[in-house]
């Protein structure tokens, strides 16, 4: 015991190694990112994708890493029509460059319903449903990357985010 005593004495934080993003291994979590947003956006145009008020910025280490967004987006539309849903997507711009719609970071509920609420202000009826994206993204790049989130409706009612909750954005980069 003395020795061990004796030897762990003249160790300090200062003499342990430090890694770098370089010489992580593949798979390592390099850094997170995220956001609530609060913000309501609303649209009442059917089929067509609406920027809403959340976005969020991470700036790759390597061009070789790959960006898990994990996206909770609330959602709302009136339901007095019969076919409603909803679609999110995250949008990628890349030092504020053209923009781009990753596949992966698209979802969709359109036919898969949420709750239904009346509304005590208005006496109509909403359907509300929380939508959510999980994947992957490979921008290529190690300059500020830019996601943001857009909705589409399937109705000609509006469709709305953030009316009854937030969005929440969170963006991890994982070592190639």
């Amino acid at each position: 015991t003395i020795a061990l005593q004796n030897q762990l004495s003249g160790m300090t934080t200062a003499s342990l190694p430090t890694l770098t993003s370089a010489e992580m291994p593949a798979g390592h979590i390099l850094q997170m990112v995220q956001a609530t947003i609060g913000t309501a956006t609303t649209t009442t145009t059917n089929g067509s994708w609406i920027d809403t008020a959340s976005l969020l910025a991470i700036t790759p280490s390597s061009t070789s890493s790959k960006i898990l967004a994990l996206v909770t987006a609330p959602m709302t539309v009136n339901n007095d029509a019969s076919d409603v849903g909803f679609a999110i997507r995250l949008s990628r711009a890349i030092s504020g460059g053209s923009t781009t719609y990753p596949d992966s970071l698209t979802t969709d509920t359109h036919g898969a319903l949420g709750a239904m609420y009346r509304d005590a202000n208005t006496s109509t009826y909403e359907t509300q449903q929380q939508c959510s994206i999980i994947g992957y993204d490979s921008p290529s790049t190690t300059s500020a990357t830019t996601y943001k989130l857009q909705m589409n409706g399937y109705s000609a009612n509006a469709t709305k985010n953030n009316q009854w909750g937030e969005t929440q954005i969170t963006l991890i980069e994982i070592k190639g």
